[in-house]
């Protein structure tokens, strides 16, 4: 993929630097029409293994991507302790 013909700011390079660090999907975020939070909230949804395509849409402000990944983090370790 390439990202440098597209324009980010400084702030959504290094969230998809942290994504590439991490060996993450950064497809999923790298759209400059997310911001760098947004950005963040993908990134650590992805790093924390939970679906999320429940999360990814741009009529999500941060906030409510964080409070949806939050709550799948939290289920995923509900169901990861029963096991």
């Amino acid at each position: 993929m390439k990202i440098a013909n597209v324009k980010f700011n400084d702030s959504q390079m290094e969230q998809i630097r942290l994504g590439l660090k991490d060996d993450l999907d950064v497809s999923k975020y790298a759209d400059p029409k997310f911001n760098y939070r947004q950005m963040k909230e993908i990134r650590l949804g992805l790093k924390d293994g939970i679906d999320i395509s429940q999360c990814i849409d741009l009529e999500y402000d941060w906030k409510k991507m964080k409070e949806i990944r939050r709550r799948l983090s939290e289920s995923r370790a509900k169901l990861l302790n029963m096991i």
